[in-house]
C-alpha cells in the first residue's frame, strides 16, 4: 500500500496556511475534436448554460455511431420563402426523435417539436389552423430534397398533425421511395391514421407517439418499415405549415413556416430496446 506524506513543516504536522488561492480554471463545456463524419449539423453541446448547435453538413452522409436525438436552432426564424403570417406557434425552435420498446413487437417512435409560442389547440377560425410535420428519411428518399434552399431535407415518410377548427387529427404517410413528395403532390402510397390521443400538446410543445407495428400474433406487421437504413440511422426534420389561406394543396413551399434544424436533418436516438425473450 502506498501513501503520500502530508505537506507541512514536519512529518505528520499541520499544513502550512497560505493566502494564495489556486487559480480558477474557468472551464466550460465544449466539444472535443471529432473526425469529420461525426460532426453533425444537429450535434449540440452546452456552454454557459446555453445549448449550442453545431452545423456540419448533410446528416445522411455524416452520421455518428449513435445520436442524442436532439435538434436545436441558434435562434427561431422563419423559412425565407414563407409568405404567410409569422405566427410564433409556427416558428420552430427544437425537436427530438426517440425510439423505445422492441422494434418487431411493441416499438414506439416518439417525436416532439417545440415552437416559439403557445400552440393553439382549439382554433377559432382558419387563420389559427396549423400543421406540424415530422419528415423522416428511412434511407429511400431522393438525393436532393424538394424545398428551395433546403436540399438536405428530404424524406420518404411523414408524421403529420393537423390542428384545425374541426379538431386534431394525425397520420403517418409513407411516400414514394424514389422521388420526394412535393407539397402539391406528396406521393403518399400508404396513409396510416393515428388516434387523436397520440398527439399531446403542452404550451409550446407538440408530441406525437407512433406505434411501429400493428396487429398482434401472426397478424403483427411493421407499419413503418426501414428502407435502406437501419432504424437507428433514420433522419428527421420538424417543420411547420400554415394552411390558411393556401387551402388543401397548401400552395407549395410558400406555406412552410420553418424547419428544425434549419438546413438538414437529425438522427433518431434509440432510448431503450426490449430484448426478445427466447420461448
Amino acid at each position: 500500500m502506498f501513501s503520500r506524506p502530508r505537506r507541512g513543516t514536519g512529518h505528520g504536522g499541520p499544513r502550512v496556511k497560505s493566502d494564495r488561492r489556486r487559480p480558477s480554471s474557468k472551464a466550460v463545456v465544449g466539444v472535443e475534436p471529432l473526425e469529420g463524419r461525426m460532426l453533425l449539423s444537429y450535434l449540440v453541446f452546452v456552454k454557459n448554460h446555453k445549448v449550442i448547435p453545431v452545423y456540419g453538413g448533410d446528416a445522411r452522409f455524416h452520421e455518428p455511431l449513435y445520436s442524442n436525438g436532439l435538434a436545436f436552432k441558434k435562434q427561431a426564424h422563419f423559412y425565407p420563402y414563407y409568405t404567410g403570417p409569422k405566427r410564433p406557434e409556427l416558428d420552430g425552435v427544437s425537436a427530438t426523435a426517440t425510439i423505445s420498446g422492441n422494434r418487431d413487437t411493441d416499438g414506439i417512435l416518439t417525436l416532439s417539436g417545440t415552437v416559439a409560442g403557445p400552440i393553439i389547440q382549439k382554433p377559432k377560425d382558419a387563420a389559427q389552423d396549423a400543421i406540424y410535420i415530422f419528415a423522416i428519411d428511412r434511407g429511400g428518399a431522393s438525393k436532393v430534397g424538394p424545398f428551395p434552399g433546403r436540399g438536405h431535407i428530404r424524406y420518404d415518410a411523414q408524421v403529420v398533425a393537423n390542428i384545425t377548427q374541426a379538431g386534431i387529427s394525425a397520420s403517418v404517410q409513407l411516400n414514394n421511395v424514389s422521388i420526394n413528395g412535393t407539397p402539391q403532390n406528396p406521393l403518399a402510397t400508404t396513409t396510416i391514421n393515428l388516434s387523436s390521443a397520440s398527439v399531446k400538446i403542452k404550451g409550446d410543445n407538440i408530441t406525437i407517439t407512433v406505434p411501429l407495428t400493428s396487429g398482434s400474433g401472426s397478424t403483427l406487421t411493421t407499419q413503418i418499415p426501414s428502407i435502406g437504413k437501419a432504424i437507428n440511422q433514420w433522419n428527421v426534420n420538424f417543420f411547420t405549415r400554415n394552411p390558411s389561406p393556401y387551402g388543401s394543396h397548401m400552395n407549395g413551399y410558400h406555406s412552410i413556416a420553418s424547419f428544425t434544424p434549419e438546413n438538414t436533418m437529425f438522427q433518431v436516438t434509440v432510448q431503450h430496446v426490449t430484448p426478445i425473450r427466447a420461448t
